[in-house]
This record gives structure tokens, sequence and C-alpha cells, in this order.
């Protein structure tokens, strides 16, 4: 009795959810209990999506790649000069974005 109890209340508080009030209600179960009859509920919904744009950003990578090159020269008076060049990398991703009114 008591699992039969909460699921009409659930089954109640699903149709208050969608617009039933208690006059309604009312009406249905005394429809139902004149006619001796069961009544069927009937819903309509619409839904309707409008696109709004296409955008296009650029999303970099987490991941950076570096390079490193070391030269060296012999100068006049035997000494090695070495220089250092250091060069970064990122993957940059273009990616589209469509943006929708639901």
């Amino acid at each position: 009795e008591f699992l039969t109890n909460t699921a009409m209340a659930a089954q109640a508080n699903a149709l208050e959810r969608l617009g039933m009030d208690n006059e309604i209600f009312h009406k249905l179960h005394s429809l139902s209990a004149k006619d001796k009859r069961s009544v069927t509920l009937r819903f309509i919904s619409e839904e309707s999506c409008d696109f709004v744009k296409e955008q296009t950003v650029d999303v970099e990578s987490k991941r950076e790649f570096i390079t490193e090159i070391e030269e060296g020269e012999i100068t006049e008076s035997e000494k090695e000069k070495k220089t250092k060049t250091t060069s970064r990398h990122k993957v940059v991703t273009k990616v589209k974005e469509y943006h929708w009114k639901v």
C-alpha cells in the first residue's frame, strides 16, 4: 500500500508540473465516476531550434614543443664562441562552433 501511495504521489507531482491543478483533477475524476469509464490524457508539445551563428575559434594545444640549437665557431684567438637558439612551437587548431537557440 505504501508503494502504491508513493507512486500515485509521484504521478500527481508530475501532472502538477505539467500544469494540471486540483480543479482539473477533480473534473477528470468526476467524469470518470459519472460515466464509469477511464479518462485518457493526451499531451501536445512543440520544440523549436533556430540557427544563430557559425564561429571559428583557435584552440591552442596544451603541449609546447621546444627546439634548442647550439652552434659553435672558433674565432681567431682559437676560442670557441657558442650561440644558442631556442624556438617554441604550439599547435593551434581551428574549431568551428555552431550556436543554436533552443
